[in-house]
């Protein structure tokens, strides 16, 4: 391809939760590095700052959905996120399922995930990219009346909790919540270099979700 300028979205500059397994993560990234280094490659990582960003993942979820969305805060143990998912309003009410299978529809997606909290229909709507379906998050949302909350990677843990809580999850995986914000962010750069009056070629590698669902 001869690209000279590798930009993701995970980063690999991996950091170990414990200091036990320090020496198996750094050993990971440096041959990640080295790989870079090889092919004589920049790297640029977009994570959190492109999922808040206005036009960047969360808003490219509720648009590619045609909702009308705004920023809700939530806390996360002792931070509190400005813009920690968007809150918004089905045009009418519907069957979790019937939303799940247009959130699938609208993604491209060939399986999707969802829990059922027991409401007939579902309305008020809480949406995030990526890993977004922390506990913190599925009891704050729970609290507030949202009827379903819509990301990316579900665990089980957070699907327990919103069983119990009475609040929809639709887990649209992590990889595609987040692929949609690097297209869109291809899309601005481009926008951007012929406002400036410069030329590069720009591609998006579609890597596909990591993993096979029989």
């Amino acid at each position: 391809m001869g690209a000279q300028l590798l930009v993701v979205h995970h980063e690999y500059f991996l950091f170990p939760r414990a200091e036990e397994s320090a020496p198996v993560i750094y050993s990971y990234r440096d041959r990640v590095l080295e790989l870079l280094r090889k092919h004589r490659l920049y790297l640029y990582a977009a994570h959190t700052n492109w999922d808040f960003a206005e036009g960047g993942n969360f808003d490219t979820l509720a648009r590619l959905l045609g909702l009308e969305a705004r920023p809700l805060p939530l806390k996360l143990g002792n931070l509190v996120l400005k813009k920690a998912v968007l809150a918004a309003e089905l045009p009418r009410p519907m069957k979790l399922k019937e939303l799940a299978q247009y959130v699938k529809e609208r993604l491209g997606l060939r399986h999707i995930a969802y829990v059922d909290g027991g409401r007939e229909e579902v309305r008020r709507v809480a949406l995030s990219t990526g890993g977004g379906f922390f506990v913190d998050f599925v009891v704050q949302l729970a609290d507030l009346g949202f009827d379903v909350y819509i990301s990316g990677e579900l665990s089980e843990e957070a699907a327990e909790v919103a069983k119990d809580l009475g609040i929809g999850l639709i887990a649209a995986t992590h990889y595609q919540t987040e692929y949609i914000g690097m297209v869109e962010l291809r899309r601005r750069t481009e926008e951007e270099l012929r406002r400036r009056g410069l030329q590069a070629e720009t591609f998006v590698i579609d890597t596909g979700v990591p993993f096979e669902i029989t």
